[in-house]
């Protein structure tokens, strides 16, 4: 995977390394060059550059990496610039950092659908989402058991859990499903939350998008999830 982080105070700054450790591309972007200089020796690419000018920006290889994170803090006004002239030049994958409830809304007024919270989300724990295909988040049991949330698979799409029987097939239990539903924002936008379906019947039918939590061993989920 090749990523571009803009940002590299705590929270950047951990996230960038851990996944270059997991051997991803990784380019760091801060406008601080003793923060650059820091981290120059640890990322792929490190650069110093002020994210809020749109020339600047341009330069970099957007179109080229698999996903762009914005993970600026305290400066909401640099975080809404970056990411406004991130959409602007197409990037096809952004994440976004929330650091209000304000910033939040007007993050998913611009179309962001994937924001994090760094103060619920630890880097590490978004690494090892980012590093899984197709796992989206995780809880970490005793032993070799987890419980996940991964994108439901392409071929489960349009079948019901009795069709596909994933506890006798691939040894997991789907504790639930967690599917995206329209919602209006304070400001009038309209944007996508998700809601949790209760508890899933046998004739539940597996539709794009959803969010499967399951509950395994980690290498059967593993291998659900490559699947």
């Amino acid at each position: 995977m090749k990523a571009i982080i803009f940002g590299l105070g705590n929270f950047g700054r951990s996230l960038a390394v851990k996944l270059t450790n997991l051997r991803h591309e990784v380019i760091g972007v801060d406008s601080q060059i003793d923060t650059v200089e820091d981290l120059k020796d640890h990322l792929t690419i490190a650069i110093c550059m002020d994210s809020t000018d749109e020339r600047a920006v341009s330069t970099l290889p957007l179109r080229d990496v698999d996903i762009a994170i914005v993970a600026i803090g305290e400066n909401e006004g640099a975080s809404i610039l970056t990411t406004a002239l991130l959409r602007k030049l197409k990037t096809k994958h952004i994440i976004g950092r929330a650091i209000s409830p304000l910033h939040q809304t007007v993050l998913e007024s611009m179309g962001v659908t994937e924001i994090i919270h760094p103060e619920e989300d630890s880097a590490e724990r978004l690494a090892m989402k980012l590093n899984l295909h197709k796992m989206i988040d995780s809880f970490d049991l005793p032993g070799e058991y987890s419980i996940v949330e991964i994108t439901v698979p392409d071929h489960f799409v349009g079948k019901s859990i009795a069709e596909i029987q994933p506890r006798q097939h691939y040894q997991v239990n789907i504790i639930t499903i967690i599917r995206k539903a329209p919602k209006v924002n304070m400001i009038g936008t309209k944007h996508e939350v998700s809601e949790v379906v209760g508890v899933p019947e046998a004739h539940m039918v597996f539709q794009e998008k959803d969010i499967l939590v399951v509950f395994g061993s980690n290498a059967d989920i593993q291998k659900l999830a490559e699947e």
